[in-house]
Order: structure tokens, then sequence, then C-alpha cells
């Protein structure tokens, strides 16, 4: 069993990195906006880097080198000063070394830093500009270190120092990386508002400060701003640097949000995306699923029965009720049943909408679990019975063939009572290829959850999906078509799986039984 895990694991592999090609590809060619994408929202997209290969990677280090190479020769140069103190230790250096029109250039970026690092009196005491930031610098050196900065960050979120805001403040954006960082998981709400306060003094401008620390959404919006402007203030080590020609492109972005489960904030409402997709992803999986072991079910001995009475009245009457329901929308059946036992006056046999009953939230677990089944029972009910017929279908045939051979004939020759001979002979080896079917039907309920999910109220990905395709966001509809091509790649994995649990000489050969 060890050896098929890793065979099949093998093989998902690759599917895997195609599932991102494809989620790639629907990024790439996703049409923009009427109108167009505004600055930021380009840039949350990666649409000014290259699509598979960077040749020169950009960060800051490479943006100060080409804006010092333009102003030497005289040509318009670009303007960095918005990026903050985190040109000091870059710049100050350098500006005895620097050509004059460069120097000018640098002094006039460094300039609106100079307030926040030199008293008054430093100021106007001050000969000439490059007198006063070389004073400043070889006075305040070792505060441009990221170690001191790492420490003035922990004496902040410990709330053990008064005056760690202020210190950060006075560095400006040479802080953010170690600001950021600490912006993690193990930080209590306290510490990461502390941290967020200082976040949105150094930078005003940018969406996230928009948000007040207390917003419970302001930490992971810092995130995604940083994971997005992150060259834009730091210079790439070596190893950064060697492998930037990949990681910092588009599909270099995409990979890396994926990995990291950083994709993006959603368009509808500003909350995390991932964080999202998890907590809708679970109702919905769990419809998918228990619409699957519904269907599968109740699918095998239906499918069983009609074989084994073929040609009967039974057996007739279940084929044509089959097609006439399979012939029958999803959409108009769910209607037809919210209308029929979920709304109808008198008829009102299960709610009509949601997953529990606001009056049972501090009930015991019991209570809570029969509540939260009354409210699945009927979408569960629509999203299976498609399933549910044509697995029984496939069951039926898959039985009749193995009614016909001969070790069934043999073991009823012998004696053998008839429903041992189903049980034992003709249900176990019936059912690998409905075990298998079954493994593909988990992915595809998730896709038809969407408009039971809609019609019934679910918060699922359903309703999610739904209104995503309306504010035309982006980054959630990705999400989700990568994490549907993964769940229908897991679908199959299990479905293998359980084939091999089934039959053992699966599990020898590694392959289908011959």
């Amino acid at each position: 069993m060890l050896r098929l895990i890793l065979r099949r694991l093998l093989v998902v592999a690759p599917t895997l990195v195609g599932v991102t090609l494809v989620s790639f590809a629907l990024l790439v060619l996703a049409p923009p906006p009427e109108g167009g994408l505004a600055s930021e929202a380009s840039r949350a997209l990666f649409l000014d880097l290259p699509l598979f290969v960077s040749a020169h990677p950009r960060d800051l280090g490479r943006d100060i080198d080409d804006a010092l190479a333009s102003a030497a020769a005289g040509r318009s140069t670009a303007d960095l000063s918005a990026r903050g103190a985190v040109l000091v230790p870059l710049l100050v250096p350098r500006l005895g070394s620097l050509p004059t029109r460069a120097q000018r250039w640098a002094l006039d970026q460094l300039t609106p830093n100079a307030g926040s690092l030199a008293s008054a009196v430093e100021l106007a005491d001050a000969p000439d500009d490059l007198t006063l930031w070389s004073d400043i610098y070889e006075e305040r050196k070792l505060d441009f270190r990221p170690n001191h900065v790492r420490r003035l960050v922990r004496r902040l979120r410990s709330g053990s120092s008064r005056h760690a805001a202020d210190q950060l403040r006075s560095l400006g954006t040479f802080a953010l990386p170690e600001l950021v960082s600490a912006l993690d998981d193990e930080a209590t709400a306290d510490e990461q508002q502390r941290v967020v306060a200082v976040l949105a003094d150094l930078l005003p401008d940018v969406p996230p400060a928009r948000l007040r620390s207390a917003d419970s959404r302001a930490p992971e919006a810092w995130r995604e701003w940083w994971f997005v402007h992150r060259p834009d203030y730091i210079v790439f080590d070596r190893f950064e640097r060697a492998v930037g020609g990949v990681t910092e492109t588009r599909y270099g972005k995409w990979l890396a949000r994926l990995a990291t489960l950083r994709l993006g904030t959603s368009a509808v409402d500003g909350e995390a995306v991932a964080g999202k997709l998890a907590s809708r992803g679970a109702v919905t999986i769990t419809l998918a699923t228990l619409a699957a072991i519904v269907a599968f079910l109740f699918a095998v001995p239906l499918g069983t029965f009609t074989a084994v009475r073929r040609g009967g009245v039974l057996d007739r009457f279940v084929a044509i009720l089959g097609f006439v329901l399979y012939s029958l929308p999803v959409v108009w059946v769910g209607a037809l049943v919210l209308r029929a036992v979920c709304g109808a006056p008198g008829l009102a046999l299960f709610p009509s909408g949601g997953l529990s009953d606001p009056s049972l939230a501090g009930a015991p677990l019991v209570p809570r679990l029969l509540d939260l089944a009354w409210h699945l029972a009927m979408p569960v009910v629509c999203l299976a019975y498609p399933s549910l017929i044509v697995l029984s279908r496939h069951q039926r045939s898959a039985v009749l063939n193995v009614v016909g051979t001969d070790y069934v004939r043999t073991a009823r020759a012998k004696g053998v009572p008839e429903h041992l001979v189903i049980r034992h002979h003709v249900l176990r080896n019936a059912l690998l290829p409905v075990v298998t079917l079954a493994g593909l039907e988990v992915p595809l309920l998730v896709g038809t959850s969407v408009l039971v999910e809609e019609l019934f109220a679910i918060p699922g990905l359903g309703r999610e999906t739904v209104a995503a395709v309306a504010a035309r966001d982006v980054s959630w509809l990705v999400a989700v078509t990568a994490a549907a091509a993964i769940v229908s790649v897991v679908g199959l994995l299990l479905g293998d799986l359980f084939v091999a649990l089934v039959d053992p000489r699966t599990r020898r050969s590694g392959g289908a039984p011959r």
C-alpha cells in the first residue's frame, strides 16, 4: 500500500504543477475591468513584472543605481524620496564619491527625512546639506542596523518601552521589514495593534493605513501590502538576486502566493482571500462530501438490486425515474424542494436556508449537530441525486458484467446461497468501477454546490463566488479555481486508494487488475 501511495504521489506532483499553470493562465488572460486597473491593483497582480523569466530582478538597490546613473548623465531621473529613511544607509556613505549631478539628486531624495533624524539646531547650524547628512549618519550609524531595529520591535510588541515607538518612527521605512515580520500569528491582538499603529504613521498614504489599528483586517492588509511592495524597500542579498530571475516574475509570485497562502485580499469586502477560502471551503467540502457519501451508500444497493432483478417492474421504474430526474436541472429541482417542503404554508418541514438556528447558539453539542443535520438535509439531497443516479447505473452495469463470469456460475453450481453469491462474489468485484467514479464525484459536487448554496443561502464557496463574479474579484476567482483543481487531484488520489483497499491485486501490480 505504501508503494502504491508513493507512486500516486509522484503522479500528483506534476499534476499540481499543471494546476498552477492553468490557474496562472486564468489570471493572465482575465480581462481587466472597464476603465482599466488602478495603480495599486495593477501592482497587486504584478502586472509590472515579466511572465516567467526576469533578466534583471528589480529591488531598491537597482532602482538607486539606475537613478544615480540617469542623474549623472543629465537624464530625467525617478523620484525615490517616497521610499523614506531606508535610503539613508544606502545613499549617505556614497555621497562623497558621486558626481555633482548625482550627488544633488541624492541629497534631494534624503531631504524629506532630515526632520526626523536631526534636531532643529542641527539643521540650522549645518553649513551645507552634504555636511549635515555626513554628521547625521556618523551620529546615528548604529541605529541603522537590523539588530537594533529588531530589539526596538520586540520592546514595542511587549510594551516594555514607551520610547520604542518613537525611535522606530524616527528610523522611518528602514524599520519596515522587522515591523511587518512582527505581525505574525504568534503576536497577540494588542501587540499587533501597536505594530500597526507605527506602520500607519510611517506610511500614512498607503491603502492599509486607512484601516484602524484595532481593525482585525489590518495585520493581513499590511502583510499583503508588504508581499507586493517588498522589493521597493530592500536590497536583495546574493541568494535572492540569484533566484530572482524566477521568483521576481508573475508566475513566481503566483507560486509564492500558493505556497505561503498569501492569496491577496478580496475586492468584495477587503478580507484575506486565504481566510475566506478556509472558512467557506470547509462548508462546501462538508456539503459535497456528505452528498457523495449519501449518493454512494444509496447507489450501490439500488444498482445491485436492479441488476439482480433485471427486466423486472422495479428495474424499469427506477430506470425511467432516474432518467427523468437526471434530465431536470438542479436549480429547478432545488427551487421546487424549497417551495414544496421548505416554505409552503403548512409544509415547512425543513429550514429554507442557512446552517443553524440562531436561538441554539449557546446550546449543547448534540442539539446543535441535530440542527445542522436538519439544515443540511435538503441541500444534500438536491446535490446528491444526480450523482446517485449516475453511480447506480454504473453499479447496475458492473453487477451485470460480473454475474455472467465463470466463478459466479461455479459458486451457484456448488449450491452457495444466492445472497452469499451476491455479497461475496459479485458485489466486491462490481464495486471497483463505482469506487473509482466516486472519487471523481467530490470535485463535481463542489462545482454543483455553487447553485445549491445560492438557493439555500449557505455561506460556502458558491455564494462567495457569485458575489466575486459580480465584483470582478480576480484574486478570489483564481484562488477558487486553484482550490477546485487541487480538490479534483485529491479526489482522484483517494479513488485510487479506495480501489486498492477493495481489490488487493492493485496493491501488488500498482495498477488496475487485468
